[in-house]
């Protein structure tokens, strides 16, 4: 079945190729050439900095289909930068050639035409955005604004004006000191002309009706030629940008280059280093050594990182928004697999991975890793993804990033009902967390005419709790992940999402019930520390009113000063639920001594697991934003289950370990009261 859609992917190329030979839109059955534009789209051909969005273009068969907004990268110089005006003029493009990689068809070339018949420049003439590095989702993107653009057969310029916000300042004083110099566009093509010559190794591809839609401040420039105009700029003869910017080379000299480049990806040594490799006179086996020499050197310095465990560091200062970053693909297909059964709304990056199936986004990470997949059947690209024959690739990575957002969401889903009486906060290891509690400040005593004030001191103690770590291993089959059976996948991580939030709402549960000791030596709820009922009663305006007053009158670590705790919460088990939302509704009484004092004032948590042990006591606690009585903790970074997972051995398939590094305590008895019931 997989070679029969390759086959028709194939056939559709073909056709939509020869589409743009002819200028005549292919019109077979099912529209080959629309395949083919949403192929084409579908690869996300971005520049090193792109960030995509789709609009919407004519077809042959009277359908519409997406487009893609792609990028185009250039440099400038600050001479034509306007202080005043706070204005420069922008080379935003030359027409360069630009090598583009789709993910299911072969790679083409992409050149720009600059014929002013070709190119629409309506956005950029009417206050088209001047972004920072393409950030379209919110206003606080945008720098400036496209005063006016127009194109010369030669190049395309555009005067941009900056904003004179307070965060924009720093960036155009950057401008014009030379440190920002290069620019990039957005753009959309909407119509392609095919200029493949007999020597080319990839398809050529000139864009013959395309639309900039916004110019952008990057930091990677690619387009070399284009940039911010500066004065010695005005007479330059710019040449014929719809050819290549560098002599022609030999296909024995691009085969070179490409696996330079392809070595440098897979060592997370950076395009930048693949570029002093490019222009030096080495061969193919001499820089692969080089680059072996380069990695030893590094892990002299410091630990020795892949492009893939650390993408964000390796691209530093470079837009990470693009499908040509390995990360934000896979965050995107993570996405993509968490919304096919969740029923959230994919985001726009998402939305490109929705009809992809499992095996499909293994292939795509294998074929990132450079592994070549087209004769490779799902039951091999399932293997080699998960490591088979010391493959690497990010599907590991890509099945715990979804299988801890289905857990993340059905972590939150079932929450504690004790957890909205306590305060939530961090642990930084597992050693003994301990809360300093300082008493009431002595009371101000009165200074007399050339008097001297005295020194007075507050009473401290402390309570201790630790997070600890807890965890169990699950397997999931190879024959499920070959089948695609996503249903068994999403629902194991459901499943493990609510047993992480069950096993936190019963140790908070067993904990209140234990009646723990304090660092006084005495039980959590005693008669001595006066927040435990003598004689247990039902809930009713009478008992609430004893227990409310006995919080009140509770006093600080001196002994005397009554802090005034007020309830906020009654606890309950599930079998007085009824009885405590009754005594607490808010009713409009006919008098005055039908009047509910509590009306309001409570808010019933039910707790069932406490049901077990008592169905009649309840409890009352004070707001945990006003006194410290029961706090929960998670490991730093940690907040929560965490999913982590690797190829079987016992299991033949992925084993998958939650973890959840939880801990939770009583800091004070003075905001919390219990009621045995009866």
């Amino acid at each position: 079945m997989a070679s029969g859609i390759a086959r028709q992917w194939q056939a559709a190329g073909r056709a939509g190729h020869a589409a743009s030979r002819q200028r005549v839109p292919a019109r077979p059955a099912r529209c080959a050439g629309q395949r083919f534009t949403d192929m084409a789209n579908f690869a996300g051909n971005c520049a090193l900095a792109s960030n995509t969005r789709l609009f919407a273009s004519g077809c042959a068969c009277g359908r519409t289909q997406p487009m893609k907004l792609t990028t185009r990268l250039a440099h400038f110089t600050p001479s034509s930068v306007n202080a005043d005006a706070r204005t420069a003029t922008v080379v935003f493009s030359t027409g360069a050639r630009v090598l583009r990689k789709p993910f299911l068809e072969e790679p083409f070339f992409e050149e720009l035409s600059l014929d002013p018949a070709h190119v629409r420049l309506d956005r950029l003439n009417n206050g088209a955005p001047l972004l920072d590095s393409h950030k379209r989702g919110d206003l606080s993107g945008q720098i400036g604004v496209v005063e006016s653009a127009t194109v010369d057969g030669k190049q395309g310029t555009a005067v941009v004006r900056f904003s004179d916000r307070e965060d924009v300042r720093p960036v155009f004083d950057d401008v014009q000191a030379g440190v920002v110099r290069n620019v990039s566009i957005g753009y959309v093509v909407h119509a392609w002309r095919d200029i493949t010559g007999p020597d080319d190794k990839h398809p050529v591809k000139l864009a013959v009706d395309w639309e900039p839609y916004e110019i952008s401040l990057v930091t990677v420039g690619a387009d070399a030629a284009a940039g911010v105009r500066s004065a010695d700029m005005e007479t330059e003869d710019m040449g014929d940008k719809t050819k290549p910017n560098t002599p022609e080379t030999s296909p024995r000299e691009r085969k070179r280059a490409a696996a330079i480049v392809a070595a440098c990806r897979a060592a997370g040594l950076g395009i930048d280093y693949a570029e002093e490799l490019l222009a030096s006179d080495l061969s193919l086996d001499q820089a692969r050594a080089r680059i072996l020499d380069e990695l030893a050197s590094r892990g002299d310095a410091a630990p020795t990182y892949t492009q893939r465990a650390t993408g964000d560091m390796l691209r530093e200062g470079r837009n990470l928004q693009t499908f040509d970053n390995p990360e934000f693909r896979r965050d995107a297909m993570a996405e993509a697999l968490a919304c096919r059964h969740t029923a959230a709304t994919p985001s726009e990056s998402a939305r490109e991975f929705m009809h992809l199936r499992l095996v499909d986004m293994a292939r795509l990470c294998l074929e990132d890793a450079g592994v070549r997949t087209r004769l490779l059947g799902p039951v091999a690209i399932m293997e080699r993804a998960l490591g088979g024959l010391g493959t690497t690739s990010d599907f590991p990575q890509l099945l715990g990033s979804t299988g801890n957002r289905i857990l993340r969401q059905a972590y939150d889903a079932a929450p504690s009902g004790l957890k909205q009486v306590a305060r939530e906060t961090t642990a930084a290891d597992f050693r003994a967390k301990t809360a300093l509690m300082l008493g009431e400040m002595p009371e101000l005593l009165e200074v007399n005419e050339h008097g001297e004030f005295t020194h007075g001191g507050a009473a401290e103690a402390s309570e201790s709790y630790s997070v600890r770590t807890f965890g169990r291993i699950f397997g999931l089959s190879r024959q499920a992940l070959v089948n695609d059976d996503l249903g068994a996948f999403s629902q194991m991580n459901v499943r493990l999402g609510r047993a992480a939030a069950e096993f936190e709402a019963k140790f908070l549960a067993d904990l209140l019930l234990s009646n723990p000791t304090m660092s006084d030596g005495k039980a959590l709820f005693s008669t001595s520390h006066k927040n435990l009922e003598g004689t247990g009663s039902v809930i009713t305006v009478a008992s609430l009113s004893n227990a409310r007053a006995a919080m009140r009158l509770q006093t600080g670590l001196d002994g005397k000063t009554v802090i005034n705790a007020q309830p906020r919460f009654i606890v309950t088990p599930a079998t007085q639920e009824t009885v405590a939302q009754q005594v607490v509704a808010d009713i409009q009484a006919a008098t005055v001594g039908d009047v509910n004092p509590f009306g309001g004032r409570l808010e019933v948590v039910v707790e069932p697991r406490l049901d077990g042990t008592s169905t009649k006591a309840w409890y009352l606690f004070a707001d945990p934003a006003v006194i410290d009585t029961l706090e929960y903790a998670h490991l730093e970074d940690a907040q929560g289950p965490q999913l982590f997972l690797k190829e079987g051995f016992s299991v033949d398939g992925v084993e998958f370990k939650v973890r959840d590094d939880f801990g939770a305590g009583f800091l004070d008895w003075r905001g919390c009261y219990k009621n045995p019931g009866a």
